[in-house]
């Protein structure tokens, strides 16, 4: 029916509508839409509160995900993993860690861009690691396999 632009704090007004119930729908670069659902337009000035929340929208993130095994191919839970962005000297800076849960998987998220990182996964001192290379923003996936048996965990 009609659109306008907010300022940077999010402020906006919508002049012209006739008093009734409508659907606002709300877009932003980088998050999914969101919309509130009837509501009332009179012919006053409305706030409309803290109603709202964007989802980040996933075209617009990278994901790295992955699974960690044990040697025989069963699933490691609780293995440490850790996200390191390699530079283009070949140093790293660490970024964040996370633990694999019960299937032996991992996720990070990151903002777009190319880049290239080193997933490391540990467990009982047994290490191992893979570099992912990311273009954009994507889904990238990877699997690491520890040299240790599901016996000697």
């Amino acid at each position: 029916v009609k659109s306008v632009r907010a300022n940077s704090k999010g402020d906006f007004v919508l002049n012209g509508l006739r008093a009734g119930k409508y659907n606002l729908s709300f877009d932003a670069d980088g998050y999914s839409t969101g919309v509130l659902f009837n509501v009332e337009v009179g012919d006053k000035l409305r706030e409309l509160g803290e109603r709202l929340m964007l989802a980040p929208d996933q075209g617009s993130i990278v994901f790295i995900r992955g699974s960690v095994f044990f040697k025989e191919g069963s699933s490691v839970t609780g293995a440490k993993v850790d996200l390191l962005l390699v530079n283009s000297d070949g140093s790293t800076k660490k970024l964040e860690s996370s633990y694999t849960d019960i299937r032996g998987d991992f996720a990070f998220r990151r903002p777009p861009g190319p880049g290239t990182y080193r997933i490391t996964a540990k467990l009982k001192n047994i290490t191992g690691s893979k570099d992912v290379a990311v273009d954009n923003a994507a889904i990238y996936r990877t699997a690491i396999t520890l040299d240790l048996s599901r016996n000697d965990r």
